[in-house]
């Protein structure tokens, strides 16, 4: 199926009274989804304005994606924030894979250990993190992210292979940088923007994804007058929160574009694990 004429002839048969053929022709959908996702949400984007494609393509997708999001927040409830990003990308049209999101992680969590195992104080380890990613990986960390939460912002994709990372995504890296490493935190959010909290080791900073603002060190927050002071009333999200906040975001981003099928897709994904499950 090498162009969008016979892909669009395909579809025309979805609305076939003989469900025989309706059914190879989702099968058909469901193995492009498997070898080309990137292709598969390219004819979502091309044809799902119509019920009838939008409602196929919707049904594959929660059956492939949307059940496996409905386990992991059943499972653990939701314990591992990896798996339930990588899932959010995939709806996404993202072609990556668990493997390699765990070994940029595992890679990152060494050579910072290598750099500050001797080093107490978390708050360096961050600085030294932000250092390693910035000049050595050559990340770069986009301040439009902390703003409004794109399709492209939140992609594990642009985080893990285009090495772009910014708002919630860049707090979601930290976070599980850390985790590898055992020490422990909690992504917050206060207004729009989203933090990570480190309370352990006898310290108690906030990390910012927001521009000149790396660091926001608890007397900043103590101070009543300071725009971060109500960072102190900001509760933790669980993960389950962090992909809820993902989506929430998704159908707003959506809705501003317009683009009514991925509106519905989404809301369609909200219900499949909404937190009242």
């Amino acid at each position: 199926m090498e162009n969008f004429k016979e892909i669009e002839s395909m579809l025309s048969f979805l609305d076939d009274t003989d469900p025989g053929i309706r059914k190879q022709i989702e099968e058909n959908l469901s193995k492009i989804l498997v070898e080309d996702p990137k292709k598969f949400f390219e004819i979502f984007d091309k044809f799902g304005a119509n019920n009838v494609v939008f409602e196929s393509m919707t049904q594959i997708l929660i059956q492939t994606y949307g059940q496996e999001l409905a386990d992991w927040r059943k499972k653990d409830f939701g314990k591992d924030l990896l798996k339930g990003w990588l899932l959010i990308s995939k709806l996404l049209g993202a072609s990556i894979d668990e493997a390699t999101m765990k070994n940029k992680i595992s890679r990152f969590a060494n050579l910072l250990w290598l750099q500050t195992n001797h080093i107490r104080y978390i708050q360096t380890k961050a600085e030294r993190l932000y250092k390693l990613l910035t000049e050595k990986e050559n990340y770069e960390i986009d301040g439009s992210c902390s703003l409004f939460l794109t399709p492209e912002c939140i992609s594990a994709e642009t985080v893990f292979l285009q090495n772009k990372a910014g708002g919630l995504a860049f707090i979601m890296l930290f976070y599980l940088v850390f985790r590898k490493l055992g020490i422990d935190s909690q992504i917050v959010k206060d207004r729009n923007f989203y933090f990570l909290r480190f309370v352990s080791h006898n310290e108690n900073f906030y990390l910012s994804s927001l521009p000149g603002d790396l660091i926001i060190p608890r007397t900043r927050i103590e101070n009543t007058e300071d725009e971060f002071s109500s960072l102190l009333k900001a509760k933790p999200l669980s993960h389950i929160y962090v992909i809820l906040e993902i989506i929430e975001h998704l159908i707003f981003y959506y809705s501003k574009k317009r683009e009514t099928h991925k509106e519905l897709l989404w809301k369609k994904i909200q219900e499949v694990i909404d937190i009242k499950m």
